[in-house]
């Protein structure tokens, strides 16, 4: 099994870090407005400040810091259909991304990404047009109530809008990392993260990955990356699992990989064991086809199964049993498979546990791979923008 990282990441604000002045007065007058570009812009950075501030193990925090200094590369917002902003997505010169909202009745962070690329312009996989999509109705849905934001909500605006506690949090960082034997005995109340990543492969469908897929003309298409079909989301997805788990012992595994062979007729067997239907435009399974295709074809255990989506046991799949799970959803005839795996969630001394993260490798060759809030499957509580958004979990050895 791949190496899995599981990290508790402590953030020592301040000696009081408990105390709301930290971040300066609370105006809950003005959390409904509009947020500007370049107040998405400080948000952003902030963030990636507190993110990079905190220590992890075997590595030094200077170093850390040093490293995740960030250079905008370009800062795109997404509107409505009367033009106001819905959110903004900074993507940055070294890789990574934040997906700020605009609407500060949101948490301020939708996604982010310390090294995934965010491609702006080009069509959105299927799964990551659906999660957007989601945002932009749960935002648009909340500005509709004008409803008084939630505590949590305002605290964590106010927390990443005071770029001085930010840059007095990373100093403590510093000075921490240079006097680590100075902590009290029993240190105050510290915000702290839990970040937990199971690094599965970033494969995808198109050239090299389809290599042992049917011909094109075999179906009466043209134009397909490499001549033949794309492998499809289910396949791609099931094939990534796989190799999370070195598993069928019938492959070689330490040849995995781009333009390898191997991994060419992994992706075929996996499309197999789901009938994959062919499509000029894409491959597509039945989501209902990945367990058997799992236990019947790979040898999977059967305690696999295929149900509603429910947060609190993909949290326990990928933190308690480190096990990455497939999800599908669809909506307006089209529909995505996609591997989860990942988990990440804020605790402030102030404002409690704020709304998770799961991390979501779309399979698209690792581009806009990150955390996602949660919110995006179930906008702020209302109603989900998926049909019959599902998983798969414990996919596991026999």
């Amino acid at each position: 099994m791949k190496k899995v990282s599981l990290i508790l990441l402590t953030i020592c604000l301040f000696l009081a870090s408990c105390q709301q002045e930290n971040f300066g007065p609370l105006n809950t007058a003005d959390q409904g407005d509009e947020v500007s570009q370049e107040m998405a812009s400080t948000i952003a950075a902030n963030f990636n400040a507190t993110f990079a501030a905190t220590t992890f193990k075997g590595e030094s925090t200077n170093a850390r810091l040093s490293s995740k200094e960030k250079t905008v590369k370009e800062v795109t917002p997404f509107r409505d259909e009367v033009g106001k902003p819905l959110y903004y997505i900074i993507t940055y010169k070294e890789g990574g991304f934040v997906i700020v909202s605009a609407e500060k009745k949101t948490m301020p962070i939708l996604a982010f990404s310390e090294t995934s690329n965010f491609p702006i312009g080009k069509e959105l996989p299927e799964g990551v047009k659906e999660t957007m999509f989601s945002y932009k109705e749960g935002i648009k849905k909340i500005r509709a109530r004008a409803a008084t934001p939630d505590d949590r909500v305002v605290k964590e605006w106010r927390r990443l809008e005071d770029t001085e506690a930010v840059k007095a949090l990373v100093q403590k960082a510093r000075n921490k990392s240079a006097q680590p034997n100075n902590e009290p005995v029993d240190p105050p109340c510290q915000d702290s993260q839990l970040y937990v990543t199971l690094s599965t492969a970033a494969w995808g469908q198109g050239t090299s990955w389809n290599s042992q897929m049917p011909l094109e003309n075999t179906f009466g298409c043209s134009g397909l990356p490499n001549g033949r079909a794309y492998t499809g989301c289910v396949a791609t997805a099931m094939a990534i699992v796989m190799n999370f788990h070195d598993f069928p012992n019938t492959y070689n595994w330490n040849t995995m990989g781009a333009n390898q062979f191997e991994t060419a007729r992994l992706m075929r067997n996996a499309a197999n064991s789901v009938n994959m239907s062919y499509m000029c435009f894409g491959s597509g399974a039945n989501g209902d086809a990945i367990v058997p295709g799992f236990v019947s074809s790979f040898g999977y255990s059967s305690l696999a199964s295929y149900r509603s989506y429910n947060l609190t046991t993909i949290t326990t799949e990928i933190t308690t049993w480190g096990r990455p799970v497939i999800l599908t959803g669809y909506r307006s005839g089209s529909g995505h498979a996609w591997v989860c795996d990942g988990f990440y969630e804020y605790y402030s001394c102030s404002g409690g546990t704020y709304a998770p993260m799961l991390y979501m490798n779309w399979g698209w060759d690792g581009s806009y791979n990150g955390f996602f809030s949660t919110s995006g499957f179930d906008p702020m509580g209302g109603s989900n923008y998926y049909t019959g958004l599902k998983m798969v979990t414990a996919i596991r050895r026999p």
